[in-house]
């Protein structure tokens, strides 16, 4: 099992280091922690300047019904926008299909680009994995490639359950009025037999 993510790991960043303690920042939020060295020595460190060319993995999903055709003329205009970026983009990696869904009714692909920037900034990275991101979502619109989820169904036995358990709690409280006679005697058994009629005839 991977100890990772696909899309990176939370980074925290080295600012000091004396003889017992390590000062980090985290970059996400800007957080300053001080932990000892000691506590270091069981975790797994990632070196981000020499972490080069970060990969980025961005998930597509297709109908089910999209041609084929269509789908290696999406993969031709998404390598022709990362070449025509060459600053950010070293090299369009792959593009293929990583899962199948016939009752729901589409394809999920993976798409893999590789950056110029390490790790160590993934700033950049991540500013062009969302504009790559937008771009595709705007291309499938336009080739009609978008996925809609199917309606989920609809339980119309909801309602007359309730019913039904307001009409059997209704039954129930008369049952036990009935039950209590006002003499202190038997109780009406004819009533109580008039009333399970009533409740079958339902």
């Amino acid at each position: 099992m991977s100890d990772t993510s696909m899309h990176g790991s939370p980074t925290w960043f080295v600012e000091n280091v004396d003889l017992f303690t390590t000062t980090i920042r985290f970059g996400t939020t800007n957080e300053v922690a001080s932990v000892a060295n000691g506590s270091l020595a069981s975790s797994r460190i990632i070196n981000g300047a020499r972490s080069p060319r970060m990969l980025a993995f961005v998930f597509l999903k297709f109908g089910i019904d999209v041609p084929y055709q269509k789908v290696q003329l999406f993969k031709k205009t998404m390598e022709e926008f990362a070449k025509q970026r060459p600053r950010d983009w070293l090299a369009f990696c792959g593009f293929r299909a990583t899962r199948v869904e016939q009752e729901q009714g589409f394809i999920e692909y993976l798409m893999v680009l590789q950056h110029r920037e390490p790790w160590q900034n993934i700033v950049p990275m991540l500013d062009s994995k969302a504009e790559i991101t937008s771009f595709a979502l705007e291309v499938s619109k336009k080739m009609g490639m978008r996925y809609h989820a199917p309606a989920l169904p609809v339980d119309l036995t909801v309602g007359r359950r309730d019913a039904d358990r307001d009409d059997e709690s209704e039954s129930l409280a008369n049952l036990e009025t009935m039950m209590k006679s006002p003499t202190g005697g038997m109780p009406d058994v004819s009533k109580i037999a008039s009333l399970f009629a009533d409740s079958m005839g339902k």
